[in-house]
């Protein structure tokens, strides 16, 4: 069992204004022995998601002297004594490097940032119907730019490296496991948990969606009765015609396979991403880490590529995923072609 160390002796060697250096000797509850330990006692930070009534998330641009590059992070700042509570520091630090101001703040969850040598917390929260409301107000030692990115959009950037602030990427690892629990996301019930959806979706009570796609509700209505293969296909070809016609191509396969992914939800369809797949040889199944990209309605297989152009291979690889998976029809959907005409292949498996 862990025990707690001891503490023989505290002195504190400097204070630099965002933290003070303290140094402990404390001794080992195993050996008996003395050691000495350095910690930077710092004020609680915040960190804020801006969300505004169209599902974007407002970022910040500023460049760190600690990694010598610009990053990209939502907006966030050092808790102040005066303010009484975090919720009310991370309004304000959204006021003054945004401009924006906050219909409603929800605390997402608290972390220690490296309970190793830092004695703080980091509190997370998500601030919904946000507007701009005030000029921004920098001090002497910030340079910020700002940019609105679509929710949608955020787990892509974290996986591509283009998100790398650890604190940043913790507070939408929160937003995810709130939109679980309060069930803001609108989706189907949740499927197990083999096939259940993975990532960050936009959309909540507060009627987020994802504006940047061309309008739905007239083209696109939601399937109520259980559709036939055909039928599946036809909403998949003609929602991924619109994200097509939308963002364009260029982007990264997984991101657009998040956009379908929501599209798909968002008309009624159930939708499973990176559905496991064995390899069967008789009695032997093998798991060679193959995964369908989409499986919709337990009975379509999509796969999607963002590559110049398809090649035979492609197609060989969709059947062979439709025989393994005992499924009659599957769409290969190429968004790297700018012409989208060329991007949909139909396979097909005894239907």
């Amino acid at each position: 069992m862990i025990e707690p160390w001891e503490k023989l002796d505290s002195q504190y060697l400097g204070d630099f204004r965002i933290f003070r250096i303290r140094q402990d000797t404390s001794r080992s509850p195993r050996t008996g022995a003395a050691h000495r330990f350095f910690v930077l006692e710092s004020p609680d930070w915040v960190n804020v998601i801006p969300l505004t009534p169209e599902g974007n998330v407002i970022m910040i641009r500023q460049y760190r002297h600690g990694t010598e590059d610009v990053t990209l992070e939502v907006p966030g700042g050092m808790v102040d004594a005066a303010d009484g509570d975090p919720s009310v520091s991370a309004a304000r630090e959204l006021r003054e490097e945004t401009g924006y101001e906050v219909e409603e703040i929800i605390h997402l969850g608290s972390v220690a940032p490296n309970p190793a040598f830092l004695n703080n917390q980091c509190h997370s929260y998500l601030a919904l119907g946000v507007r701009p409301v005030h000029a921004v107000a920098l001090d002497g030692a910030e340079d910020i730019a700002f940019e609105e990115i679509p929710l949608a959009a955020i787990p892509d950037l974290i996986r591509a490296g283009a998100i790398t602030h650890s604190l940043t990427i913790t507070a939408f690892h929160y937003l995810g496991l709130y939109e679980e629990q309060k069930n803001l996301t609108q989706r189907s019930p949740r499927m197990p948990s083999t096939q259940r959806e993975e990532g960050v979706t936009n959309s909540a009570d507060k009627e987020v969606n994802t504006q940047n796609l061309a309008p739905r509700s007239r083209i696109a209505p939601r399937i109520q009765s259980s559709p036939t293969e055909n039928e599946i296909a036809s909403q998949v070809v003609d929602a991924a015609f619109r994200i097509h016609q939308s963002v364009g191509s260029g982007l990264l396969e997984s991101a657009y396979e998040t956009l379908l992914s929501h599209e798909l939800h968002h008309r009624g369809l159930q939708v499973a991403r990176q559905v496991l797949l064995p390899v069967r040889y008789g009695e032997l199944h093998i798991d060679a880490g193959y995964r369908i990209d989409l499986l919709v309605n337990d009975k379509v297989i999509v796969e999607l590529k963002s590559v110049d152009f398809l090649v035979p291979a492609h197609h060989k690889q969709l059947l062979t995923y439709l025989r393994f998976a005992d499924k009659r029809l599957g769409l290969l959907i190429n968004f790297g072609d700018e012409v989208f005409k060329r991007a949909v292949k139909r396979v097909v498996n005894g239907l």
